[in-house]
């Protein structure tokens, strides 16, 4: 189903069906059936589009107060004990899971929604018509330990402590998908009120429309997190 002319351009698809989408819209010949967008709806089909693929948090820091976000998990006395245990150790792990030198490859660095946001006018002076977001759902908050070193700079470098950290991996990618009705909150802003944590994405979706740019979004539905097997 398409949506109306007047919302907000954007289609939800996994990164595998965006590829096999660029490569069939422009590889059928005479006679077959190819696919056509309804007129007026966008400039053309991926063969004229300008598409640009977005990891969101290597992307631009829009909004300093998400890098280490506590506010998506305030305390509160009135919750049971294993989910305010459960929001005591996120509290503590964040600080752990995000590096300002960005040095380190398995850590955030910052970018964020906002980030994009501020980034469109660049975005549609490139000539850029489609954009493709990195996964945006809530991530498992967490570290796994890998065998290959993320650390960007000479071991002599002591701005990030040295071992087991380089060889540390968050989910600064987005693919480890905790709840897919949640925006991750390294992406979203703090200045949004708690009922409403899709404002920063709806006012990102608004400026792509005035650009005319739209956005697709990178969906994992057929994984999730390493560090948890339930899903949310």
């Amino acid at each position: 189903m398409s949506p109306s002319r007047g919302s907000p351009r954007i289609a939800i698809c996994s990164a595998s069906f965006v590829a096999l989408l660029m490569v069939t819209a422009g590889s059928g010949s005479a006679g077959q059936h190819r696919f056509e967008p309804e007129p007026g709806y966008t400039k053309g089909n991926f063969r004229n589009d300008i598409v640009y693929y977005i990891m969101i948090d290597r992307f631009h820091d829009g909004e300093a107060g998400n890098n280490i976000p506590h506010f998506a998990y305030p305390d509160d006395p009135s919750l049971s004990a294993n989910e305010r245990a459960f929001r005591k150790l996120n509290r503590a792990m964040l600080p752990l899971m995000y590096d300002p030198t960005r040095s380190c490859m398995g850590l955030y660095f910052g970018g964020d929604l906002e980030g994009v946001r501020k980034k469109l006018p660049y975005l549609a002076d490139l000539g850029v018509t489609q954009v493709i977001l990195s996964p945006i759902m809530e991530n498992v908050n967490g570290f796994i330990r890998t065998d290959a070193s993320y650390f960007l700079r000479s071991a002599s470098d002591q701005t990030i402590p040295e071992g087991i950290y380089q060889k540390l991996m968050t989910a600064y990618h987005g693919y480890w998908t905790r709840d897919w009705w949640r925006i991750e909150e390294h992406f979203r802003s703090p200045k949004d009120p708690p009922g409403d944590p899709m404002g920063v994405f709806r006012r990102l979706l608004n400026d792509a429309k005035r650009l005319g740019i739209g956005i697709l979004l990178d969906i994992t539905l057929n994984q999730t997190s390493p560090l948890s097997n339930t899903f949310i």
